[in-house]
């Protein structure tokens, strides 16, 4: 199987941009989901807390 420059170009082009978007992705859950959990835990506790002590 013989692949032409151009057609191993389109191949690296397309895993690279596969990479990247997956990464990205990863980046955005650990960047914006983390913090939300870690939030919306709080958020749980402070509220029974609160609930508690009335």
């Amino acid at each position: 199987m013989n692949i032409t420059p151009l057609e191993l170009e389109k191949i690296i082009q397309k895993a690279v941009e596969q990479a990247l978007v997956k990464s990205f992705v990863k980046y955005l859950k650990f960047t914006i989901g983390l913090p939300l959990l870690i939030f919306l835990i709080m958020a749980v506790v402070i509220f029974v807390i609160a609930r508690m002590n009335a």
